[in-house]
């Protein structure tokens, strides 16, 4: 019976490792709200240890992004917002995020729910590209435009299966990045949107691209 026992604990041990490798467990979230509650849950059920932090502004006073003695560390960064507002500082982040970071967004315009590509490396496309992107796609960019920066906050709560959804996403795209699944290259190229209106969910292709040549600004003579 012991031995059977010890048998049983190697394997959960195996089993739990396998899902979510040990060195790929930290795991830092920004927002707040429901969607962000049970996305923590998941974490911590399924193995990461996440960090949970209010705003992009908080994460970036914090040690844990700037610790230069954990550079080499992966570790990834997953943002949600629920408004606008919410999201215009992710600039921050995409400014300051280190090699070894990796960055996944999500988030809720009215009651459509979004998960951009993951930004791994440089090169991936960063908040910007996405809201660019879907601007440049758009039959009425002027309309989208506004939209998209006037948003208002969210003032309902997602349904259980909008949250659901969203939030197994949100986790499947996390477990390819902790178990380096041959799905990464997929998921850094995929913006993934939920219309729980109509049930429907749908995904677009994203690309990152070099920002345009802009010119040194000339120097000023005395």
């Amino acid at each position: 019976m012991q031995r059977l026992n010890e048998e049983v604990a190697e394997r959960d041990t195996a089993d739990m490792q396998a899902r979510w490798p040990e060195a790929r467990r930290a795991v830092i979230l920004t927002g707040t709200g429901p969607i962000a509650d049970d996305t923590a849950d998941a974490l911590r059920t399924w193995g990461a240890t996440p960090s949970r932090f209010a705003t992009i502004q908080e994460l970036s006073r914090d040690p844990i992004l700037r610790d230069e003695t954990c550079a080499d560390d992966p570790s990834l960064v997953i943002s949600y917002a629920d408004s606008p507002n919410e999201r215009q500082h992710w600039g921050l982040l995409d400014a300051q995020r280190r090699p070894s970071v990796a960055w996944l967004r999500t988030y809720r315009e009215g009651d459509v729910c979004f998960v951009d590509p993951l930004t791994l490396a440089a090169g991936d496309a960063t908040a910007d590209h996405v809201l660019r992107r879907r601007i440049a796609a758009s039959l009425t960019p002027t309309a989208m435009t506004e939209w998209i920066h006037n948003a208002p906050g969210a003032t309902t709560v997602p349904d259980t299966y909008a949250r659901a959804m969203t939030v197994s996403k949100v986790l499947t795209v996390a477990l390819a990045w902790a178990q380096q699944a041959p799905t990464l290259t997929h998921h850094r190229h995929t913006l993934w949107k939920l219309v729980p209106a109509t049930g429907r969910t749908t995904e677009h292709p994203i690309l990152g691209y070099e920002p345009p040549y802009l010119p040194d600004q000339p120097q000023a003579t005395a």
